[in-house]
Order: C-alpha cells, then sequence, then structure tokens
C-alpha cells in the first residue's frame, strides 16, 4: 500500500502554530485579516494548537469563535488550507468546511517539498504512554458528547471551568531548536524525511542535522511570528514573519 502524500509545500507557503486563540489571546484574528488581503494561492499550514480550546462535538467551544472559523474556511476556498490537530483542538473534521483536516492518527503526515519528503506534525506524538493514554481519552467522542451534554444541561459552567484552568497556565518559549531537534529527530528515524516540521513545543529555528532539516515552528501567542516556506529552483530557505512586518 502506497503512501499518502496530502499535498504539496510550494513557495510562499504559511506555517501557523500554537497561537492558542482565546480571550486572552488574539493574535491569529490579526494575522488573519493580513491573509485575507494576500492574492496567493500558496497553501496555508496551522499546524495545531490554533485555538485554545476547540473540540469537535463540544458546542460551547465553537461558539465564541464563530466568526473566525467562519472567514478561515473562507479562505480555504481560494488557497489550500491544512489544519493538523493538535492537543488543544481536536475531532474537527465535521466541523470545518473546505478544510483539510489532518488527525493525530494521521501525523505525521507526508508532503512534498522541493522534490523531496516532508513530515509534518503538530509535535506531541511519541511523548510517553501515560500522555498516549490520557490523549486517547481527551478525543474519545463519546466522552465529548457526555461533556457537551452536561454542561449544556448546568448552562455552560462545565466548560467555563475547563477554559479557567487552561487559561490560568502560563504559555512559555521553548527549548532552543538544535536541542529540540536532538530530541525529535530520532523518532523519526527510518522515515526517509529530508524535512521534518513541528509545532507543540514553542521552540522556534532551523537546523539540518546530516541530511535531515528539522524545523521548529514558533508559537504565534508566543513569539508573535510564523514561518514563510520559500524555493528558488529547489532550493528551499525558511523566513520567520512577525505580526508587525503583517
Amino acid at each position: 500500500m502506497s503512501e499518502k502524500v496530502w499535498g504539496e509545500i510550494t513557495t510562499g507557503s504559511i506555517f501557523i502554530a500554537d497561537s492558542h486563540e482565546s480571550d486572552h489571546f488574539g493574535y491569529l484574528e490579526r494575522l488573519w485579516g493580513f491573509l485575507e488581503a494576500q492574492s496567493s494561492e500558496a497553501p496555508i499550514f496551522l499546524m495545531g494548537d490554533v485555538f485554545d480550546l476547540l473540540f469537535g462535538g463540544v458546542e460551547a467551544s465553537f461558539a465564541p469563535h464563530a466568526e473566525l472559523l467562519r472567514r478561515i474556511s473562507s479562505l480555504a476556498q481560494r488557497r489550500p488550507l491544512y489544519w493538523l490537530e493538535g492537543n488543544h483542538d481536536f475531532n474537527l473534521s465535521p466541523f470545518l468546511e473546505g478544510i483539510t483536516v489532518i488527525g493525530r492518527e494521521s501525523q505525521p503526515a507526508l508532503f512534498r517539498l522541493g522534490g523531496e519528503r516532508a513530515l509534518l506534525a503538530h509535535g506531541d506524538w511519541k511523548i510517553g504512554w501515560g500522555y498516549e493514554i490520557y490523549t486517547k481519552l481527551i478525543r474519545n467522542p463519546w466522552i465529548l458528547k457526555i461533556l457537551n451534554q452536561m454542561d449544556q444541561k448546568r448552562g455552560g459552567k462545565i466548560f467555563e471551568w475547563v477554559k479557567a484552568r487552561v487559561s490560568a497556565k502560563t504559555l512559555r518559549v521553548g527549548p532552543p531548536c538544535k536541542a529540540l531537534s536532538r530530541q525529535r529527530l530520532p523518532l523519526y528515524q527510518g522515515k526517509n524525511a529530508k524535512w521534518i516540521f513541528e509545532g507543540h513545543f514553542h521552540s522556534c529555528g532551523w537546523v539540518k542535522e546530516q541530511e535531515t532539516s528539522y524545523v521548529a515552528l514558533p508559537s504565534l501567542a508566543c513569539n508573535e511570528s510564523y514561518f514563510v516556506v520559500e524555493l528558488n529552483v529547489n532550493v528551499v530557505s525558511i523566513k520567520e514573519s512577525t505580526l508587525k512586518e503583517s
């Protein structure tokens, strides 16, 4: 069985990770206005934890973001848009029109970049068996359905409690890219990838170790920046762009 290739990373492709859009962070909405004004048809990659809390089937998690989600779906009508689910946003496929949603079970996802294999993941895989159990539980559609029903019966108080606990956590910049790459690259052995893109860790940078380039995507919430891919005759460069420049 051949390995699925999800698409092509072309010049001008934009990678946005860990924006944690919420009452406390509105950076994605600011950036989206800039993207809507562009004439580019290059893909946009939302690399997980796009919203601080967005759970498929839990209506209260969607309601505050209805307008921004509508704008995201609208932009997906004129340029390819991929959403790799993270640990704060999942079970989304039935609810996001026109967007290619890539669940955790399909990550790392294979793309082509300059004729080479590129693997994309939010980054929260191979963390440990305890995390695997936790992440399967929170994604269970029956658990989410029960949570939604209980939340509605209690007038939204359950979701507000969850929201308050998550919002109380401080988002921090992660480890340096080179140190992170030495932890993460061994997990990709045998996958024959020339490029690896990961978010989740709130790092920022791009390093090449032997034949593989590891791209640690910045957190939009922490760094107020994102990455843009540029190609010139299959020579790839990664540019960091900031909200101030957008």
